[in-house]
């Protein structure tokens, strides 16, 4: 392998680890929406955009409320981090498919992205977060 070819195919899995589990997270939900509640008309599509778009919003004001220091970036985690996403995916798409089946009429096309997303998102950082914190350690930062 050449070192471009490798320099790049580390920056491709870096900047698209955590979106393409994110997109298996999504297809998992709505395939499992679809199967316990049919197939979903335009209401309940506009109802899953909410849910993701509410999670996002919700953990984006989680951080405001927190207010922490401003820590170093962990994206060089992401590689391997996303090979743990297989973690992620698979509680996030737990939880989707576990409320799918519990929640009855159109508020499950909401309430199964929102919750999805929401643990999708939290479990990517903390795996992230732990990857880079073993990756300093290894290199002797602390």
């Amino acid at each position: 392998m050449t070192e471009g070819y490798r320099s790049a195919l580390t920056a491709v899995l870096r900047s698209t680890a955590a979106a393409y589990g994110y997109a298996l997270t999504i297809a998992s939900t709505v395939a499992t929406l679809s199967e316990t509640h049919g197939n979903p008309g335009v209401g309940q599509l506009y109802l899953l955009i909410a849910g993701g778009i509410g999670a996002f919003a919700a953990l984006e004001g989680v951080l405001v409320i927190a207010a922490p220091e401003q820590e170093a970036e962990v994206s060089q985690a992401f590689p391997l981090a996303g090979v743990l996403n297989i973690v992620a995916v698979g509680v996030a798409f737990g939880v989707a498919a576990l409320l799918a089946h519990a929640i009855s009429g159109a508020v499950a096309w909401l309430i199964a992205p929102f919750a999805a997303t929401g643990v999708y998102l939290a479990l990517s950082a903390g795996q992230a977060t732990a990857v880079d914190r073993l990756q300093r350690r290894g290199h002797g930062d602390h």
